[in-house]
């Protein structure tokens, strides 16, 4: 206690009670109460009045202690603002109330914080971190988000759309209508709409309505605008049975990081009263690709409509080289590569923070295979060979994987061109096994099209010769018996949808 700053000076401010329409729209259990960020603003507002010399962009210590009602009754807002020795700030948003009669005056405590000039601690996460996020997504969109997980009215329906897996959660975030006057800490609807997005992967997760309580640090870098589109990616770092943390990042749309949070807590603080919706608990259960990641080194797969716009920020120059003469369809598959590759070399480096993302080199100019390569820096032990990595991608998704024996992976989507191209592809011999697929042809013909893609790519080969050279004698739901020159191999497959995962892996000996 003897360490702690002494006050050095106090000041109380009155705050003009928050009159804007939109904040009916914001509600707990029924009743409207004033947002997080219109507290923080407030606060942030009060103390430049006071000592206008220091700045408000970095906030820590933020504590969400009580909802204030939004009642339109006889109660007074004020700031407590304290100049602690040291320089830093102290805030305290409290509200007085009167009883009937007068007599008694009830002081209620709603937010506590403090401003300080120094930088946020900690470092932020690679860009290709931000704009990968790994995992078989799910989706959410805005009419779906708040009608059945985030009761606000329309003024707060600005997440457009939410893809959540268990590493966290990206957040699209359209334009919010314009507050009254101007904000020192940005729109008060961006970060708000961060918090709908957190909000929804505890449901989807840990199925339960979290609500934020606090947040250890709050940087505002660029103040965001209401009228622009951003991107929230949100990183859960611990969780409990009714809470967990996260970080937040805030981007505009041309990969300017606008605002980072540290230490969001987010908690049930409905007593059991609200729930999520019947449906998340249907999603709980092991991921979908899980058989795919234990069989190989690592694996990263990421849903291309997930990827921001400004991913392309992330390329080394080779990969910006080979970007530029592409088409915007495209563009969108190369990139959703690039990233996987990237968190595929995170994932096997061990670290999430190794290098900035422009220095994670995935285009290997020594391979004349676009979908095997090498990434450079990959080595097991000093001289050995390089970690091989195959990638794939179709409309949906992009995967890679990684194996230090040789390896293949393909996805595709279930579509009738699959039928009408079988000419190609198989062999006489397999149209028995075709036939007696019990799930159907379609079923079995992209099984033998993933097959024989992988095996080109494990075997640096044409997908012309891995025609020749394959045939499969075995088609199972989720392995498949196959033999390339007489050599057999195991192919594995997954299902997500309409989309098949096929992953083969060929040692030295095969």
């Amino acid at each position: 206690m003897e360490n702690l700053p002494f006050v050095k000076e106090t000041s109380r401010v009155p705050l003009k009670w928050p009159s804007s329409p939109y904040l009916a729209d914001h509600r707990f259990l029924g009743k409207a109460v004033l947002p997080a960020v219109e507290s923080m603003e407030l606060l942030a507002t009060a103390v430049k009045s006071v000592h206008p010399g220091k700045t408000a962009a970095f906030l820590s210590s933020i504590e969400l202690k009580r909802f204030l009602p939004i009642d339109g009754g006889a109660r007074i807002v004020f700031a407590e603002i304290q100049l602690m020795e040291n320089g830093s700030l102290r805030a305290l948003l409290s509200s007085e109330i009167k009883s009937r009669t007068g007599a008694v005056t009830r002081k209620m405590e709603h937010v506590s914080l403090q401003f300080d000039d120094r930088l946020p601690s900690g470092s932020i996460v690679p860009l290709d971190v931000a704009a990968g996020l790994l995992g078989i997504a799910g989706r959410v969109d805005r009419s779906k988000l708040y009608g059945e997980m985030v009761p606000f009215g329309p003024a707060y329906h600005n997440a457009e759309k939410v893809f959540i897996t268990e590493e966290g959660a990206a957040v699209y975030i359209s334009p919010a209508p314009a507050p009254d006057e101007e904000r020192l800490l940005g729109s008060p609807f961006t970060l708000d709409a961060a918090f709908h997005g957190a909000c929804a992967w505890g449901q989807s997760v840990l199925q339960f309505v979290g609500f934020p309580v606090s947040l250890k640090e709050r940087s505002v870098l660029v103040p965001t605008r209401s009228g622009d589109h951003h991107f929230a990616r949100i990183l859960p770092t611990t969780r409990g049975l009714d809470h967990f943390t996260a970080d937040i990042l805030i981007y505009g749309m041309d990969g300017t990081l606008h605002e980072s949070v540290r230490g969001l807590v987010m908690k049930d603080i409905s007593g059991g009263k609200l729930a999520p919706p019947a449906w998340i608990a249907s999603r709980s259960g092991p991921g979908p690709i899980e058989g795919l990641e234990h069989a190989c080194d690592a694996l990263a797969v990421i849903e291309l409509d997930s990827i921001p716009d400004f991913a392309h920020e992330t390329f080394t120059m080779r990969e910006r080289d080979r970007f530029r003469s592409m088409g915007p369809k495209r563009r969108q598959s190369y990139t959703g590569a690039r990233i996987a590759s990237k968190r595929l070399y995170r994932k096997l480096q061990g670290s999430d923070a190794a290098l900035p993302a422009h220095l994670v080199e995935t285009v290997n100019e020594k391979s004349e295979k676009p979908g095997l390569f090498c990434l450079p820096g990959l080595l097991s032990d000093p001289g050995s060979d390089p970690v091989n990595v195959s990638v794939s991608h179709d409309a949906r998704f992009a995967v890679a994987a990684a194996s230090h024996n040789r390896i293949g992976i393909d996805v595709e989507r279930f579509h009738e061109r699959l039928v009408t191209t079988r000419k190609f592809y198989t062999k006489d011999q397999e149209n028995q096994i075709i036939r007696d697929y019990k799930p159907g042809e379609t079923h079995a013909l992209i099984r033998i099209w993933t097959i024989k893609e992988a095996v080109a790519k494990a075997l640096a080969m044409t997908l012309a010769d891995s025609w020749k050279q394959t045939v499969v004698t075995v088609i199972g739901e989720s392995e498949s018996v196959l033999f390339i020159n007489d050599k057999e191999a195991i192919a594995l497959h997954c299902t997500v949808d309409d989309h098949l995962f096929t992953l083969i892996i060929i040692g030295d000996g095969e």
